[in-house]
């Protein structure tokens, strides 16, 4: 190779080595190799389906649950025609979902959660009741 281009062929190897997608693990953005795919995450807005586990004939309530990646999660239900939300922080655990309300609100609260594509079902620990979600955006 002729020596005036050299300067060009190491430039060319360290743009090459800063644009892979890994990063050092101590770097401040780096991603852990077992993170959620943002298409499969929990972000977005979810809407009640189905109930499983609670009384015969309890009436299915409208619902909808939309997550942030902030961390702030809004719960919007219908009830009887009046429509509330409530804004919560979330934070995911492996299969748990940590729900809490703030300054004032009842301590952290864990559900179990699964994730299958546009289908996420939250169960209640109390309970085992399960409450079926579908996503809508």
């Amino acid at each position: 190779m002729p020596l005036h281009l050299a300067p060009l062929a190491l430039l060319a190897l360290l743009l090459a080595a800063c644009s892979t997608p890994e990063r050092a693990s101590g770097s401040p953005d780096a991603t852990p190799a077992d993170a959620t795919p943002p298409e499969a995450s929990i972000v977005g807005t979810w809407e009640l389906v189905a109930q499983e586990g609670y009384p015969e004939g309890q009436e299915l309530e409208q619902r909808r649950l939309t997550f942030y990646d902030d961390g702030r999660m809004v719960f919007a239900t219908v009830v009887g025609g009046q429509a509330t939300e409530q804004e919560m922080q979330y934070r995911l655990e492996g299969d748990r979902l940590v729900t809490a309300t703030g300054v004032g609100g009842p301590a952290a609260r864990a559900s179990r959660y699964s994730l299958d594509g546009d289908r996420l079902v939250i169960e209640q620990p109390e309970t085992g009741q399960r409450d079926v979600y579908r996503r809508v955006r």
